[in-house]
């Protein structure tokens, strides 16, 4: 005789586990067979970790009406506040 506990517990244990390695938690690492492939997938989380910093070059475009002298001056002030414009190019 089976009792239905036994089969829902089994069913949220599984996607417990599936969405722990879905998010790349520590837990999807440790139920995984084969210990080649945890050590891989750890390293490449890794990896991944390293290239959250900020790019060294940024380019801001920005689109205004230079032939408005209020315009022109809202552009001079945001680019005033600036920070770390060492070339700056204004095409009209």
């Amino acid at each position: 005789m089976e009792r239905a506990g036994e089969d829902d517990d089994t069913g949220s244990g599984s996607r417990r586990r599936s969405r722990s390695m879905s998010m790349g938690g520590s837990d999807a690492t440790s139920t995984m067979s084969g210990g080649g492939t945890t050590a891989v997938k750890q390293h490449q989380a890794l990896r991944l970790v390293e290239d959250l910093s900020l790019p060294s070059v940024q380019v801001v475009v920005m689109s205004a009406n230079m032939g408005c002298s209020h315009c022109r001056q809202r552009v001079t002030k945001v680019v005033t506040k600036m920070n770390g414009k060492d070339p700056t190019d204004i095409s009209f």
